[in-house]
């Protein structure tokens, strides 16, 4: 990530006041599976960032965060708790 996307990244996460942290890992281990294990995260603390962008000028971006507990319910045929079917 050059230097520029990734201090404008922390300044969002900054200004959303949610916690992060900032893991450099070996691209050789981005597979998530793969980075549990080599890094030691339990899955349910790892997830898939999905960067999505407009067609339409001004360009603009948004970052979804999928956990395998997401794709599991998603994938399900039962609502989520207290909630309705998608």
């Amino acid at each position: 990530m050059s230097e520029d996307v990734e201090q404008r990244v922390i300044r969002v996460l900054d200004g959303l006041g949610v916690p992060y942290e900032i893991i450099a890992i070996d691209p050789a281990y981005a597979d998530t599976a793969e980075f549990c294990e080599q890094y030691g995260f339990p899955p349910d603390h790892a997830g898939n960032t999905i960067i999505c962008a407009s067609k339409k000028e001004p360009k603009q971006y948004c970052a979804c965060v999928v956990t395998d507990a997401q794709v599991i319910q998603d994938l399900s045929s039962e609502p989520p708790p207290g909630g309705d079917a998608h």
